[in-house]
């Protein structure tokens, strides 16, 4: 049952998140002054807006994950709060000065931007790396998550 509930709502978020993407996009460019613009066409622009929209879909995966887990609505939103804005915020200060940049850049946030960014920056994996992550990062609760549920509720 876990499993067709995490493919509909995979479903659901994934049209959600792009038609979100593609209209934020497109607001965007409508904002912007006359030949500051890019098109959908431009190289890398449509896999940042696709990317947007993933990432999307990951954190919804995420939080339902963490639903399953927890079984308890505010529960699994303040854990998923906790993680996506406070932990993986204050992640890279809590390691040496060096290893700052690094591990900012597997944090959710920087995985989200590696996703987004049209070219390479500085301070943030390749978008490959950042998609293979947040497939990680998803399967590290959602197996937990089908296990605990098809125990508890055989």
């Amino acid at each position: 049952m876990i499993a067709v509930k995490a493919g509909l709502l995979t479903a659901v978020f994934a049209v959600a998140g792009t038609v979100i993407s593609l209209v934020t996009f497109l607001v965007g460019q409508a904002a912007l002054p006359a030949g500051l613009g890019v098109s959908l066409g431009d190289p890398g622009v449509l896999r940042a807006v696709l990317g947007a929209a993933f990432y999307m879909v990951f954190i919804g995966m995420f939080g339902f994950a963490l639903g399953a887990l927890i079984r308890h609505t505010q529960g699994a939103l303040s854990v998923l709060m906790a993680v996506v804005f406070v932990i993986m915020g204050i992640l890279p200060s809590l390691v040496p000065q060096s290893l700052q940049d690094s591990v900012a850049a597997y944090s959710f946030t920087g995985v989200g931007r590696s996703l987004i960014v049209v070219k390479h920056v500085d301070g943030v994996t390749t978008p490959l790396t950042a998609l293979i992550l947040c497939l990680v990062y998803a399967a590290v609760v959602l197996v937990p998550a089908f296990i605990l549920t098809n125990r508890r509720d055989p």
